[in-house]
């Protein structure tokens, strides 16, 4: 009989994106799912780290990025400005029925289980824009 093969363990990192227009500087949360980077922008990285459960941080969902930003430090095309990484480490991203994700990262910096979700009900079916990011209890080991 064959051996199952297992599947490869899926990442996130965090980076901080320095724009040009300094005012816009911010940092990326960055989680794999399918080939992709399902990407938030957070404002305020100790704010995410810190967050307690049942806490709630606004962040933007914004476009996913390529897997290859998962490793990237340097000057983005375009002059978009310049990413360094802040953490990394495995992360998930697990799809719920009612349009939100559970996120669980396990960083230097930031650890434990999330809830994304459009910040507005009616905004569930734009996938991009203002959501909200709740820490909610770690599921049983």
């Amino acid at each position: 009989m064959a051996e199952r093969a297992t599947p490869p363990a899926t990442r996130f990192a965090v980076q901080r994106h320095e724009t040009p227009d300094s005012a816009e500087s911010h940092f990326d949360l960055l989680v794999e799912r399918d080939g992709v980077l399902v990407t938030f922008r957070v404002d305020d990285l100790d704010a995410l780290a810190e967050l307690a459960e049942g806490e709630r941080l606004a962040v933007e969902r914004i476009a996913d990025h390529r897997i290859i930003y998962l490793d990237f430090e340097g000057s983005i095309s375009g002059d978009r400005g310049t990413v360094t990484l802040r953490d990394r480490g495995p992360g998930e991203v697990r799809p719920r029925g009612d349009g939100s994700l559970d996120l669980r990262v396990a960083g230097d910096r930031v650890r434990g289980t999330f809830r994304a979700a459009p910040a507005a009900p009616e905004a569930e079916a734009a996938p991009l824009g203002p959501w909200v990011l709740e820490r909610v209890p770690d599921p049983p080991a």
